[in-house]
């Protein structure tokens, strides 16, 4: 069976899970729309685990909404 490992949003990368969720540059760019409240090098560098601990922990809101990240970051993924 053929199954392609590339991810089917920008086809350019292996569809991994860190990927799907933050690397893929199409959700990258839902994701830099939510104006996440954490700095641009520990959103995109940090691992997995660390970086849902990150952001699912951070009581700041998003430039431009009330909404705290722990609560907006969750619902986005």
């Amino acid at each position: 069976m053929d199954i392609p490992f590339l991810c089917p949003m920008c086809n350019s990368a292996s569809e991994t899970i860190i990927h799907t969720l933050r690397d893929c540059l199409t959700i990258q760019s839902f994701q830099n729309s939510l104006n996440p409240p954490i700095q641009r090098s520990l959103f995109y560098g940090a691992n997995l685990v660390n970086w849902l601990k990150l952001n699912c922990q951070s009581f700041k809101s998003s430039t431009g909404s009330s909404i705290e990240w722990s609560i907006l970051f969750p619902f986005a993924l």
